[in-house]
C-alpha cells in the first residue's frame, strides 16, 4: 500500500469510492441524504482547493483516502477517513 497526495483528477474516483463507502452509515441510520453521499464533483473539487487530500493506492488503484483542513491558524481538522474494499 502507498500513501500519497491526491492530485485532482483524482477527485471522481474518490468521490465514487465515497459514494459506496458511506452506502452503510445510511443504511444504518436510514437517510440517503448525508452530506457524504450528495457531495458533487464541483463541492469536492472547491474543498480540494481549500484542503489536503490523501490516497492509499494498491497497485496504482485507490483503495482508500482522507481529507485535513486548517481551521485558523493552528487547528487542523481531518474528515472521516474512508476505506475502500480492493478487489
Amino acid at each position: 500500500m502507498k500513501i500519497s497526495k491526491a492530485e485532482k483528477t483524482d477527485l471522481p474516483r474518490i468521490l465514487e469510492l465515497q459514494y459506496s463507502a458511506y452506502q452503510s452509515e445510511a443504511v444504518r441510520y436510514n437517510d440517503f441524504f448525508i452530506p457524504p453521499l450528495k457531495q458533487t464533483l464541483a463541492e469536492a473539487e472547491q474543498e480540494y482547493d481549500g484542503g489536503f487530500f490523501l490516497k492509499a493506492t494498491v497497485e496504482n488503484a485507490i483503495v482508500g483516502s482522507v481529507r485535513a483542513y486548517s481551521e485558523g491558524k493552528t487547528a487542523i481538522r481531518a474528515s472521516k477517513s474512508k476505506k475502500f474494499p480492493i478487489n
